[in-house]
């Protein structure tokens, strides 16, 4: 069985989706690590994962330093979880960019697709995953296992607006 072993991330966009950007290279194989196939087979399935950026990271840090600061007023009112994952859930409008961006280049988000507090999880085959991220896939495996990976030589982005944070 093959295993994914790239999680793609968008940053939280707002914008209209207008084109990529190469995040990152691997310029060299991870030691222990080899490349046995620079061609997948094109209909084979896979789950992409994209996390949207958590929203009031600034605010979340300022509450939790007051909240365990002695002196400070808020000091000792320590927040609940569900209050915690209201304040930094992402914004609806960045799942429905993310969605549009997705439906942009032709998956539909009708079916197969399943949406966390933080995620959109879905399968394509390896063909639309490359054209999507607009790069391609290889098949790795460690030394000594018959486990092969799925890995990108190159990580690229669809620049949807100026990431939150590099």
């Amino acid at each position: 069985m093959y295993h994914l072993i790239y999680l793609f991330a968008l940053l939280g966009y707002t914008q209209a989706f207008e084109s990529y950007k190469v995040f990152d290279t691997l310029s060299k194989i991870p030691s222990g690590w080899e490349q046995t196939s620079s061609v997948v087979d094109p209909s084979t399935l896979i789950e992409l994962q994209i996390y949207i950026v958590e929203q009031n990271e600034l605010l979340f840090e300022e509450t939790l330093i007051g909240s365990s600061t002695p002196g400070s007023p808020s000091y000792g009112q320590y927040m609940e979880q569900s209050d915690i994952e209201a304040m930094v859930r992402p914004l609806e409008s960045d799942f429905a960019t993310v969605e549009s961006w997705l439906q942009s280049n032709g998956l539909s988000t009708n079916e197969g697709f399943e949406t966390d507090e933080e995620s959109i999880t879905f399968t394509v085959t390896i063909a639309q995953a490359e054209s999507l991220l607009q790069t391609n896939y290889q098949i790795f495996q460690y030394n000594g296992t018959e486990e092969l990976l799925f890995g990108l030589s190159l990580t690229v982005f669809p620049l949807i607006y100026t990431p939150l944070s590099t």
